[in-house]
C-alpha cells in the first residue's frame, strides 16, 4: 500500500496541501504506521516580526 500521492486526481488533495505549504517554506510528511495507518506531519515555519512603534497591537 502506498502514500496516495501517486493516485492523486486534481482536486484539493495531498499534493494540493504540499504545493501550498511549499509556497510558505513548510514541509507535509506521510510515514506508514504498521497496522495503524499512516501518520501526516506538517511543518510550518514561525516568523516573528518586531512591531514598530514599541507599541502592542
Amino acid at each position: 500500500m502506498g502514500s496516495g500521492l501517486e493516485d492523486v486526481g486534481g482536486g484539493n488533495g495531498l499534493r494540493g496541501m504540499r504545493e501550498r505549504l511549499a509556497l510558505i517554506e513548510g514541509t507535509l510528511e506521510l510515514k506508514p504506521r504498521e497496522g495503524r495507518g499512516t501518520s501526516l506531519s506538517v511543518r510550518i515555519p514561525l516568523v516573528v516580526r518586531e512591531q514598530q512603534g514599541g507599541g502592542i497591537g
